[in-house]
């Protein structure tokens, strides 16, 4: 069986899409789900969806890679879970980009990440075997979770804020406004990066804001 090994990006991508995060997706994106997304904004099916959510491989690791093989979804030597190969398929990342950010112009740090990313893209149905434990991510909350602590609170509107950094004085302000016409606030912190040593720190004064 292929292997193919994942970034922790990737890894996070994969974990994200098993967990839910990203409904209605199933896997990653098949060539019509990456055509229709980067066009329309939608998924196929008429889904709302604004970004492709892919796994790139290099070139020579794709062509043992044949629509209903299965793969072995590898992170740091261990094996986390598969993916069922429904497509595989490649891009111009000059015409795709321009799409997806407004512009081909590498000084973008998305386009530049884009255009890093390797030649294959490989779609299909992910399957996750188990969850590869992190210290930072301990007030993470899977998607059922938070629907489960919503419906606790009685919160019919809520309102989410979106970051990888504590709350400044501009967001503070933001966010308290939330509670004049919504029943609750949802601080969504995200952080793919390889680099976690401010973690601690952000989460810290977060869960200060909320208290106060």
């Amino acid at each position: 069986m292929q292997e193919i090994h994942l970034s922790r990006k990737q890894y996070f991508e994969a974990e994200k899409i098993s967990l839910g995060a990203y409904y209605p997706l199933t896997g990653f994106m098949k060539e019509d789900e990456f055509i229709s997304v980067v066009n329309d904004m939608t998924l196929p099916n008429g889904s709302v969806f604004s970004i492709p959510i892919v796994v790139d491989i290099a070139k020579d690791h794709a062509t043992g890679l044949v629509k209903d093989t299965v793969a072995k979804l590898v992170y740091e030597s261990k094996e986390i879970g598969y993916l069922k190969v429904e497509s595989v398929f490649r891009c111009s990342r000059g015409e795709v980009a321009k799409k997806i950010y407004g512009t081909s112009d590498k000084k973008h740090a998305g386009v530049r990440a884009f255009y890093e990313m390797k030649e294959m893209f490989v779609g299909g149905e992910v399957t996750l075997k188990e969850r590869t434990p992190f210290n930072t991510l301990t007030h993470e909350m899977t998607p059922e979770e938070t629907k489960a602590l919503f419906k606790e609170k009685k919160w019919k509107t809520v309102v989410a804020f979106h970051t990888r950094n504590p709350p400044h004085r501009a967001h503070e302000c933001l966010q308290r406004m939330v509670f004049q016409s919504y029943d609750g606030l949802f601080i969504h912190r995200i952080d793919y990066s390889d680099h976690f040593s401010h973690s601690d720190t952000k989460i810290t004064a977060i869960n200060f804001f909320v208290r106060f």
